[in-house]
């Protein structure tokens, strides 16, 4: 009983989160990579899923949730966030790729993932999104080289 409580009460937090994320890319004054951007609501759908899946990711890592100055934490994280946007990266918040080139590209004692010129993996569950032509592809790997 206290697992299945346990599960419903991660997967809840997930869908909060991705909500207020999915709230957080069509606030008002948001700049996206490019605004002029259109992508099928499938497409959408298959980000928001795979977004969910990068916090749920975050969320049952054995330290926890990253940290302040968890740099390898956080980088891995932001990789997951914008493989996800890899079907359809118009749509992206520009605000997140210029945190990961400001923060991930080695700045934090060497710390870089595939997003700016390091590994291009991602230490989570496979990411998979469906890219607008309907074909499906993953992004990242399970247990990839960036540790958590």
């Amino acid at each position: 009983m206290f697992s299945r409580r346990f599960v419903l009460l991660q997967w809840s937090l997930a869908l909060l989160l991705t909500a207020s994320f999915v709230l957080a890319q069509s606030a008002p004054g948001e700049t996206l990579l490019d605004p002029q951007a259109t992508c099928p609501q499938e497409t959408r759908d298959s980000i928001t899923t795979c977004l969910g899946q990068v916090e749920v990711d975050e969320s049952q890592r054995p330290g926890g949730p990253c940290n302040d100055g968890d740099w390898p934490c956080i980088c891995n994280k932001q990789y997951g966030l914008i493989a996800c946007y890899a079907p359809c990266p118009g749509i992206q918040p520009a605000e997140d790729v210029t945190y990961n080139n400001n923060n991930c590209a080695g700045q934090h004692n060497g710390v870089r993932n595939g997003a700016a010129g390091g590994p291009a993996t991602y230490s989570g569950a496979a990411l998979t999104t469906t890219a607008p032509n309907g074909a499906t592809g993953t992004a990242g790997s399970a247990g990839g080289a960036t540790p958590w």
